[in-house]
């Protein structure tokens, strides 16, 4: 039988189901995947693979989400609560250095920014913007590869959890703190969702290319 689509499949696989429900919808799957195969032509199959694996995803991570116990949601919380302890150095050691870097590439210093009351803020200065929200995506990335890392058994679910975090925390800072505007929120918390979320799908990524060594070496 021809295989599914490993990374597919293992996307699928890493929302966190239950083994009860996840495993017999895979095997279906991998069933007609063969025979539309044999039928259709592989790259036709691959194509119906990627839609039937858009329609089941909610799915998965619904059944995953449903049978949390305490235990996983005990574990997931400090999942996320390291993944942001390291993602706090990483952001010191690099994302600061490299966001100064970048912004007096601009003509904008750092201390500027930084400084209370300089009015520099990144709302008001549309290169400031665009670099801060390109910045905030690249460490949303870099925290959901962390965060999927971690939380070996649902990569996914790891990362879109401390993406949902921080997300969520900075929406409470942003409307407690004022003066920042609705337009920069929003986008602040769509690049952190894509961010994590990319994130995410670069451990699963990783997941599947080692579990293809295995399979070579076996």
């Amino acid at each position: 039988m021809t295989a599914s689509p490993r990374l597919a499949e293992q996307l699928l696989a890493s929302l966190g189901a239950t083994a009860g429900f996840r495993d017999p919808l895979l095997g279906d799957l991998a069933e007609e995947f063969a025979r539309r195969v044999a039928r259709d032509g592989e790259t036709a199959a691959r194509r119906w693979y990627r839609r039937e694996a858009l329609r089941t995803a909610p799915h998965l991570l619904y059944d995953g989400l449903r049978h949390l116990r305490a235990s996983d949601v005990v574990h997931l919380v400090g999942v996320v609560f390291t993944a942001w302890v390291l993602l706090g150095a990483l952001v010191a050691l690099v994302a600061v250095p490299l966001a100064g870097v970048v912004l007096r590439g601009t003509g904008v210093e750092l201390a500027s920014v930084l400084a209370p009351g300089a009015g520099r803020l990144p709302w008001q200065h549309p290169v400031l913007a665009a670099v801060m929200l390109e910045l905030a995506t690249l460490v949303a990335l870099a925290g959901g590869r962390i965060a999927g890392a971690l939380y070996g058994r649902a990569p996914l679910v790891g990362a879109l959890a401390l993406g949902a975090t921080w997300t969520t925390l900075g929406l409470v800072a942003g409307t407690l703190g004022g003066g920042i505007p609705l337009w920069y929120r929003a986008a602040a918390s769509v690049a952190t969702l894509a961010g994590a979320t990319l994130g995410g799908l670069l451990a699963v990524r990783a997941l599947s290319a080692r579990g293809r060594a295995r399979s070579a070496r076996a």
